[in-house]
């Protein structure tokens, strides 16, 4: 039996998301994003 608050799907729910992913703000993208700057900006300094 699952929760009420609980999605089957394995997803969380909207009290589980932070802020910015209500806002929708693509968190994993954003440290994909870090990750592939990374290489160039240590090339920088």
């Amino acid at each position: 039996m699952t929760q009420p608050d609980q999605p089957t799907d394995g997803q969380p729910t909207d009290g589980e998301l932070s802020a910015y992913a209500r806002a929708g703000v693509d968190i994993e993208a954003a440290d994909r994003a870090v990750d592939l700057m990374k290489a160039s900006v240590v090339r920088t300094q």
